[in-house]
């Protein structure tokens, strides 16, 4: 019987959620302070359309809070005009290589200026449909796991494995590509092993692709040939059981495609991939977060000192005050962050 733990991770300037089963970290929601409220997953709003584009098959939508950046509706039955004020859900966040906007669906006509008519699903909403009657663990054991599940989803553009197993996963502009291998081990059934080895690769990188929010066409490169391709597709839904999740055949090549959808903003996007691009914000959140960890874990000592560079100042600051009179911040122009 499998174990899921649930984790609510709620450092002053981010919320964070995770979901972990059988050791293995499935879900990291990550939900900024800051974030356009009109712009999350699952929010329903007040537009207005400022042109319609038939070339694309869609119109753009003015939301609130969009930064200049209009949401993309795609046109259906019912036509939309320009000027005309829409009621819409978001359905994708907005994404840096998708041009910022986020990708809305109609609900109907509406009156008045654009404006927020109700919230998506909080964090802890989200976990509830993901994981129903789960106990929320808070804590240190929440910023811990955050720590963890953000290492394994950073992890995602290398090579991990075990003795014999190779995963590779990575994203271009174009798809996903997931390479999986093996070490054969003497004395077993080598197509039995291969098999198992290509279902384990399967779900392990239907893992990363879920922690990092990617969505997009999905090309699965598995090991060895003359596979069962009847097996391997029958797991594939499993691993990919998003409802949305369109499968393709298997090609001559033996290799699999399938498309995800894009729902939410990626990780890279919130936190950069290398530390050397990320903004102050990720920066900032992140010492917050690991000074929060010590004072909930170490509840005796009375004070932690976060030494930091002086350009994180202004963003830190705001988010050490939040966290008591035990958590302070000094600036070295010598420190690294």
């Amino acid at each position: 019987m499998s174990e899921t733990y649930v984790y609510l991770d709620e450092t002053p300037g981010e919320t964070r959620g995770i979901i972990e089963t059988d050791n293995v970290y499935q879900h990291l929601i990550i939900r900024r302070d800051d974030d356009p409220l009109a712009l999350c997953l699952g929010a329903r709003s007040v537009g207005r359309v400022p042109n319609v584009q038939p070339a694309y098959g869609g119109a753009f939508i003015d939301l609130p809070g969009d930064g200049g950046h209009p949401a993309f509706l795609k046109l259906g039955k019912v036509p939309v005009l320009e000027g005309q004020a829409v009621e819409v859900e978001v359905t994708t966040e907005p994404r840096e290589d998708n041009d910022k906007g986020a990708v809305v669906r109609l609900i109907g006509p509406a009156d008045g200026d654009p404006r927020l008519l109700a919230p998506g699903p909080t964090v802890g909403e989200r976990l509830a449909l993901l994981a129903p009657g789960a106990e929320v663990i808070t804590g240190w054991e929440a910023t811990q796991a955050s720590f963890y599940a953000e290492e394994d989803a950073r992890t995602a553009d290398y090579i991990f494995g075990s003795t014999r197993l190779d995963v590779s996963v990575q994203r271009t502009r174009a798809l996903i590509a997931v390479d999986i291998d093996y070490t054969h081990e003497p004395g077993r059934n080598v197509r039995k092993l291969r098999e198992q080895t290509n279902i384990r690769g399967m779900a392990e990188a239907a893992c990363m692709i879920r922690l990092n929010g990617w969505g997009g066409l999905v090309v699965i490169d598995f090991a060895g040939t003359q596979l069962n391709t009847e097996v391997l597709l029958a797991e594939a839904r499993k691993a990919f059981a998003d409802p949305q999740t369109v499968f393709g055949p298997f090609s001559r090549f033996g290799t699999l495609q399938l498309s995800l959808p894009w729902t939410v903003t990626p990780l890279e996007d919130r936190i950069g991939v290398k530390s050397d691009l990320r903004p102050s914000k990720a920066v900032a959140i992140d010492i917050a977060r690991r000074l929060r960890h010590e004072l909930l874990r170490q509840s005796w000592v009375p004070r932690f000192v976060a030494v930091i560079n002086p350009w994180l100042v202004e963003a830190l600051a705001p988010l050490v005050a939040q966290l008591g009179p035990r958590a302070y911040m000094r600036p070295d122009p010598d420190a690294c962050f």
